[in-house]
């Protein structure tokens, strides 16, 4: 019985302008309460980093990771409508998200150490008024 073998090739690219390298790595940062992240090469890195040096002394350091907290309405309301589209469900770019949506994402998320479940709450629609 032979043994079988399997090689993965990981191909580090820039994400803004295709290059492959191994000293290509990710770089998260924020902008009006979004969350990006952009794999760079250290050039661009550097580029970035440059660009955005003007604005960092004046600036106020909020921590957000993973399992972090949710410093903003529209923060938590694009982490929702990511989460929705890793699950298949198609939402509007803009709008509200439906309540079941909502619900569904506040359910995955109650073993995060944050308040998120709380958060959550304070986006549900309030149900119809029976007539």
């Amino acid at each position: 019985m032979s043994a079988v073998v399997a090689r993965i090739i990981v191909n580090k690219t820039d994400d803004l302008d295709g290059t492959s390298s191994d000293d290509v790595s990710t770089v998260s940062f924020g902008v009006d309460g979004v969350h990006y992240e952009i794999d760079l090469s250290t050039a661009h890195q550097e580029q970035l980093r440059a660009a955005l040096a003007p604005f960092l002394p004046a600036a106020r350091r909020v921590e957000w990771g993973a399992g972090g907290s949710y410093s903003t309405h529209d923060e938590l309301m694009y982490r929702i409508r990511s989460w929705a589209q890793e699950q298949g469900v198609v939402l509007c770019g803009r709008g509200r998200v439906p309540n079941a949506v909502i619900e569904a994402f506040k359910a995955a998320h109650e073993s995060c150490p944050d308040d998120i479940t709380q958060r959550c709450d304070g986006l549900l629609e309030p149900p119809p008024k029976p007539e």
